[in-house]
């Protein structure tokens, strides 16, 4: 962000604390990075899990899916939006600004 001159406030404008820059990307990574990780350790393991497990790891595949859509419908109402703040910017109370 610091090569493209973009830098991280509050919702007042204030450079934005720690601790808000720590749970906005605690929420970021760990959502998003999470549910590929889990759905690619599950994948993984449907070729060696007994046939009576294969019901339930793609329930669970599809509800983790599922999240992945949510997370792909918030980008996507972001970029026709007048305030680009995505889910984890809120949650965390951050704004991104351009320029100083």
């Amino acid at each position: 962000m610091r090569i493209v001159g973009i830098r991280l406030t509050n919702r007042f404008g204030q450079d934005a604390t720690w601790l808000q820059i720590c749970l906005r990307n605690m929420i970021a990574y760990g959502i998003i990075g999470g549910t590929f990780g889990i759905q690619g350790r599950l994948l993984d393991m449907t070729a060696y899990a007994p046939s009576s497990e294969l019901i339930t790891i793609q329930k669970i595949v599809l509800a983790l899916s599922f999240v992945l859509l949510l997370i792909l419908v918030d980008l996507l109402i972001d970029t026709f939006s007048q305030k680009h703040r995505l889910f984890f910017e809120r949650l965390s109370g951050t704004d991104t600004k351009v320029g100083q």
